[in-house]
């Protein structure tokens, strides 16, 4: 059996509109079925893009309809504001943090400057020389080298130094060296030798903008003779 609510008209908010709910949003004494304005921000209903939430400038940054004071996701970028770090600007998926909803640039490094293949011995200890090349868009010079980081994921190594700037491929233009330690790549050290790999740095600009890009290493066989004290490595 459904039960049948009744409001008697003097204490309706729509005497004239059924409402047995008495919804009233704004709280102006007008209930939501009949109040032209249920957030009473001057903005009809008809009109609204946000008709439950205050919002006079009708702001609507991607354009869907939805206005930002109720637009879960105001880039319409698939990360909801509530984890976006950047809720207004959309995320560009190139490879590099495309879970942080910001847009980032993605960038050329060359891990061993010079040196074709890259190869990386897991026994060893020492270190390892990347650099991040500079050229159109990307000024090495506004990276902050206390945000790089270089890895299988590019979250795992720090630089050992604050880095130093050369042109390294002779392109004019002025790129980032730093050295990481080759311990702390995140890399297991059963992986087989002549594995290829692909390594991430990722960096973050004077601006908060990230930049990022990939290079490939590949991984030599174990040297039983390794003074290393990175345990044994791959045969």
């Amino acid at each position: 059996p459904s039960l049948l609510v009744c409001v008697v008209d003097g204490s309706d908010n729509c005497p004239l509109v059924d409402n047995p709910v008495q919804d009233d949003n704004d709280g102006d004494g007008i209930g939501d079925a009949c109040d032209p304005d249920d957030d009473n921000d001057g903005v009809l209903d008809i009109g609204d893009n946000c008709p439950l939430t205050a919002n006079t400038d009708q702001a609507d940054n991607d354009g869907d309809g939805a206005g930002d004071a109720c637009d879960p996701d105001d880039d319409n970028d698939g990360i909801l504001d509530d984890a976006d770090s950047c809720p207004l600007q959309e995320e560009n998926v190139n490879g590099v943090r495309d879970e942080d909803g910001c847009p980032d640039i993605l960038a050329l490094i060359d891990i061993k400057p010079g040196s074709e293949p890259n190869s990386l011995n897991l026994n060893g200890n020492g270190v390892v020389p990347v650099a991040l090349l500079g050229g159109g868009s990307i000024d090495v010079t506004e990276i902050d080298v206390g945000t790089v980081r270089f890895g299988i994921s590019g979250v795992e190594a720090a630089p050992v130094h604050s880095g130093h700037l050369g042109d390294v491929n002779r392109d004019g233009y002025l790129d980032l060296v730093i050295h990481v330690r080759a311990g702390e790549l995140g890399i297991p050290v059963s992986t087989p030798g002549e594995t290829i790999l692909p390594l991430s740095l990722v960096a973050q600009a004077a601006d908060g903008v990230f930049v990022g890009g990939s290079d490939n290493v590949r991984i030599t066989p174990n040297n039983p003779k390794s003074r290393g004290k990175g345990g044994k490595g791959p045969k």
